[in-house]
């Protein structure tokens, strides 16, 4: 009689700066991981507080549990400068940071590339799909698989697509 095998998958705990973050790390898990394809995710939400808070939460949660890979997605308009990318890379946290803000990534991955201030972002995303980042997410109003398909020039894609491979 055939024992039955478990199959060992790797971990990765990813943390997101705030809802919209949060909520988009949860439908790319959803996508990206579904039938027990790639790692197991684990997502988490640092609530806000810029850069280095959520490098600390990503410290913090992956105390509390064993990853073979931790993460943590932000916004570079607060507290991110080379100190908190050294404190990442010492404690093995793999940062993608978007620059300025999510809205400036998730637009540019729309096909809109625009520069800007975090605020002119914020403000040219909700003009575009008629709700802020968390609710166009959340509502479906912008649609993920448009990640897949970005442009190659955005590293932070690149990168986050790459924690579910």
């Amino acid at each position: 009689m055939p024992r039955y095998v478990k199959e060992v998958r790797r971990t990765l705990l990813i943390v997101g700066e705030g809802d919209a973050e949060a909520l988009l790390l949860g439908k790319l898990k959803a996508t990206l991981t579904a039938g027990k394809q790639g790692p197991s995710v684990t997502v988490r939400n640092a609530k806000g507080k810029g850069a280095l808070h959520v490098i600390n939460e990503t410290i913090r949660h992956a105390r509390q549990g064993s990853y073979n890979v931790r993460a943590a997605v932000f916004d570079t308009d607060a507290c991110w400068d080379d100190g908190v990318a050294a404190k990442a890379r010492r404690a093995g946290v793999v940062t993608v940071p978007h620059e300025p803000c999510l809205e400036s990534v998730l637009l540019a991955s729309a096909g809109r590339a625009m520069e800007g201030s975090t605020a002119e972002f914020k403000r040219r995303f909700l003009q575009e799909f008629g709700s802020e980042a968390h609710e166009a997410i959340a509502s479906g109003a912008y649609d993920i698989a448009r990640l897949k398909g970005a442009n190659p020039q955005l590293p932070c894609v690149i990168t986050l697509l790459g924690l579910f491979a």
